[in-house]
């Protein structure tokens, strides 16, 4: 391992060391005051980047009690090999007469107008700050589109800063795309557990853990619109088009509950706008990964523009990309890791 240092780094324990192997560049936390000043920006730099392999699922942690601060990002997304839904699970789950989930995929498609009216036209009367850990099992929703299908779920989501964020969902649209969703909870809109009208019923509550919970968006709105170039246009501007800024057909995502943004400045911000894309199209693609999500040209695109977008970083750091083989988990991971061991072995 190269023992030159530049001198703004920090001494790095033997193993930190051997994990910092791989590094190319540094991206700094400034705290004006203290090591745990409120001020956290991470300015100047780039990132450090890791070789991943396809079970790879991590968040880059941002450590705020030491200086400087390190946001590790992988250098290129694998594309995965997409495994279809349990066709015998989902009949058992939706009873459709034997129909295929690659078939209610395609049949759905079709009805996109009326599922993304009924989502946008979802909406939540929140009387009380809820905690992530003590939500209802049931919350009362109203319907305001006369022509969309309803929502039978709702998955709550936390960020970092404790802010919860209630996402209306079909079960059929999310179990027939995503390999982990089929067995959401029975809900009262479904099953007929508690009374309900045209216009109102309870849906059920699903808390869904995620790495990264600012990104969902993102995949939310393509696995109702499915459409690639509106994908491409929001990974790399990170912009919604008119007609999706309008949520004309875009499920929003904006039921949020009062009061939850007391934290928000628990985690510092990303100044540098092109990193800020780069960790989004991660999540995006994490999500995705998480989910099991089954769309292979999905994947392709994603990989296609985290590479753009990524590309002047490395090349403003003068990376050249390292022989190697071997196994390496980044420090602070937030997200669950591979059980394999990180490699102590130094870059070629």
């Amino acid at each position: 391992m190269n023992s030159q240092r530049t001198p703004h780094r920090r001494s790095l324990s033997p193993v930190d060391s051997a994990r910092s192997s791989r590094a190319v560049a540094q991206t700094y936390l400034n705290t004006k005051d203290s090591p745990m000043s409120s001020n956290k920006t991470l300015r100047h730099g780039t990132m450090d980047f890791w070789m991943p392999e396809d079970n790879d699922v991590h968040e880059p942690s941002i450590n705020t009690r030491f200086q400087p601060a390190k946001l590790m990002l992988p250098w290129t997304l694998p594309i995965p090999e997409v495994r279809e839904i349990d066709a015998e699970q989902f009949q058992r789950r939706f009873n459709l007469d034997g129909q295929h989930p690659s078939l209610i995929r395609q049949n759905l498609v079709s009805a996109i107008k009326q599922f993304t009216e009924g989502v946008n036209g979802a909406s939540l009367k929140v009387e009380k700050t809820y905690n992530l850990h003590a939500l209802p099992r049931f919350i009362h929703t109203e319907f305001k589109s006369p022509d969309g299908i309803n929502p039978t779920h709702l998955l709550a989501i936390s960020n970092h800063a404790g802010k919860i964020t209630f996402y209306p969902v079909h079960s059929i649209v999310m179990a027939s795309n995503c390999g982990v969703m089929i067995n959401l909870p029975p809900s009262p809109i479904t099953h007929g557990m508690t009374p309900r009208t045209k216009s109102a019923a309870d849906l059920a509550v699903q808390v869904l853990p995620l790495p990264f919970p600012d990104a969902f968006p993102t995949f939310y709105a393509y696995v109702y619109r499915k459409n690639l170039k509106e994908l491409r246009d929001i990974l790399v501007t990170q912009q919604l088009p008119t007609s999706l800024a309008n949520a004309q057909y875009l499920p929003p995502g904006l039921l949020v509950t009062p009061g939850s943004e007391a934290n928000a400045d628990t985690q510092p911000t990303i100044k540098d706008r092109r990193t800020r894309i780069a960790l989004n199209i991660y999540g995006v693609w994490a999500i995705a990964r998480k989910l099991k999500f089954v769309d292979a040209d999905f994947y392709k695109v994603v990989k296609e523009c985290y590479d753009e977008v990524v590309a002047p970083l490395k090349i403003a750091a003068g990376y050249r990309r390292p022989s190697f083989s071997h196994d390496w988990l980044p420090p602070n991971t937030l997200a669950s890791s591979p059980t394999s061991s990180s490699s102590d072995a130094s870059t070629a």
